[in-house]
């Protein structure tokens, strides 16, 4: 994704796929087909303002395929002239690239997360441990 020649992308919006839009500040054409996938569309489309939609009516179509293209392509069409969509995505990859960054919030929670993690571990008291030992017999 992180090639220039990528203008957008459609895609069923599971997690993974999103951030990873959102990491390379490519635009989104939501086209969710699970549950947790609608979430995220709905989240990026109507919360945030980062991409479009697909609407499809699954139900009432039995032959989807002229419907299918016709939709993605105005899908497509509507993401290459939004002009705000792409911006809202490069806010999103600016902010996200900053909290990863030494002193972001991301980057700072981890450590966090680490000093509270390793030192209840069995493993580290048992090294802690050996090396009191070490400095007790010398």
């Amino acid at each position: 994704m992180s090639h220039p020649a990528i203008g957008g992308i459609v895609l069923h919006c599971g997690w993974n796929s999103t951030l990873e839009s959102l990491w390379f500040r490519v635009p989104m054409v939501a086209w969710p087909m699970y549950v947790k996938q609608q979430i995220n569309a709905f989240e990026m489309v109507v919360e945030l303002g980062m991409a479009v939609d697909i609407k499809i009516d699954y139900k009432n179509e039995i032959n989807m395929d002229n419907q299918v293209i016709v939709t993605c392509e105005g899908g497509i069409m509507q993401l290459m002239n939004g002009n705000e969509i792409r911006k809202k995505v490069k806010e999103m990859k600016d902010k996200s690239h900053t909290a990863l960054m030494e002193g972001g919030s991301s980057y700072d929670f981890l450590g966090c997360l680490i000093d509270v993690i390793v030192p209840r571990s069995p493993w580290y008291n048992d090294q802690i441990r050996r090396i009191s030992m070490i400095f007790v017999n010398n």
